[in-house]
Parts: structure tokens; C-alpha cells; sequence
């Protein structure tokens, strides 16, 4: 399976988190595989792109969560804190900050100049980290868990915001519009959720 793909910022490549952990590069004018890069003992399992492209960000069930450049093969910085499989990972829009969730409940802010955690708060008591997403002004961070918690937190303090309840299982992916007024978030149970941000509330729901 093909657990997760982005485009390149300049839109040359697509760069693919593969079933078999490895990430690899395909040029998307041919298809073709220009880089491979894999670490089995890593066992990435999340993937996310620097903003300036040249950088790519995997969570491994190795408890680790590794930096890549594109064009190597060898990571270029390695980040410990976790104590379980980091499930899923996001980037502030300015690129400073990298959040990332694991399946003991635990979400971490990351400072991606200097490579030093910032924050760590336990989200979750008794479920998993699925989702996150920055708002566009990167000042919160949207956190979806297995359980169907969809949580708020304010940047870099992880102090509660709100919560907003309507999914019952898992929220596999939320992600806000580019404005940041209105969030979308689906879940396992197969629905869709549209989010006003502003008034906080529930605009409708898609089954």
C-alpha cells in the first residue's frame, strides 16, 4: 500500500511514503524513480514535506523521527523524545515549527532550526494521535485522535483551546483552508465534517 504522497513544492516530483517504508522520489513528467531512500530499522510510517521542499520528515515505528534531504540517502538529523511509534507528523506554514503525534497519546512541538523539542503534552490519556494540522496563522494545532477527540491546542503552549465533538471513530485527516476559517475533518465511520472555525461549529456534516 502507498501510505501517504505529496507533491514538490515546484510541482517536478512526487515524493511517496511506500508500504514497504522507504520514500521514494518519481519525476512526474515521466514517472520515473529518480531516489529511494529506506531505513528498515527506522519503519517509517508518517511522512511530511518541509515547505521548501528539499526536506522530507518521516515518523517511524522506531519511536524516532528522522529528517531527510531529497536528493541522499542519510539522514541529516535524527529526533528522540518518544516512547512510542510516531503516527503522524505536520509543519507550521513558515516551516519552524514540526508537531508530532505517536500512539501513546503524546503530541510534541519541535523547533526545525535548532532540532530541540519545545513542548511535549499527553493529549490523550487512553488513545492515539490519527491527525494534525496547523491553522494557517500557526498559532493552533487541530488534533485528531482514534478515538474521535478532536482537540485545539494554542502554539507553542498546548494549552486546551476547545474541543468540538460529531465523529465517533478515528479521525484519519483534518486539514483547514488556506484562510483558516472553516476545517474539514473525515473519520473511519465514513463522514466528513465542515467546520466553521470562526463561531466554532459545525456547518454540515457529508456522509
Amino acid at each position: 500500500p502507498i501510505q501517504s504522497a505529496f507533491f514538490s513544492p515546484n510541482d517536478q516530483h512526487a515524493i511517496v511514503l511506500s508500504g514497504n517504508s522507504s520514500v521514494e522520489i518519481f519525476s512526474i513528467q515521466n514517472g520515473k524513480k529518480l531516489q529511494v531512500i529506506s531505513n528498515y530499522e527506522h519503519k517509517a510510517i508518517s511522512l511530511v514535506l518541509h515547505v521548501g521542499g528539499k526536506l522530507a520528515v518521516t515518523g517511524g515505528q522506531d519511536d524516532t523521527i528522522r529528517i531527510w534531504s531529497v536528493d541522499q540517502a542519510i539522514p541529516k538529523d535524527v529526533l528522540r523524545g518518544h516512547l512510542s511509534a510516531v503516527s503522524v507528523l505536520a509543519i507550521d506554514a513558515g516551516g519552524e515549527i514540526l508537531a508530532s503525534g505517536s500512539l501513546d497519546g503524546i503530541v510534541k512541538l519541535w523547533d526545525m532550526k535548532k532540532k530541540e523539542m519545545l513542548k511535549s503534552t499527553k493529549v490523550i490519556s487512553k488513545s492515539s494521535i490519527k491527525s494534525l494540522s496547523f491553522h494557517p496563522n500557526g498559532k493552533t494545532l487541530a488534533v485528531g485522535g482514534k478515538d474521535g477527540s478532536l482537540q485545539f491546542r494554542s502554539v507553542p503552549e498546548m494549552e486546551l483551546i476547545t474541543t468540538l465533538s460529531g465523529h465517533e471513530k478515528s479521525i484519519n485527516d483534518l486539514e483547514f483552508n488556506s484562510r483558516g476559517d472553516v476545517l474539514v475533518s473525515c473519520s473511519e465511520e465514513g463522514n466528513l465534517i465542515i467546520w466553521d472555525w470562526k463561531v466554532k461549529k459545525k456547518r454540515f456534516k457529508i456522509d
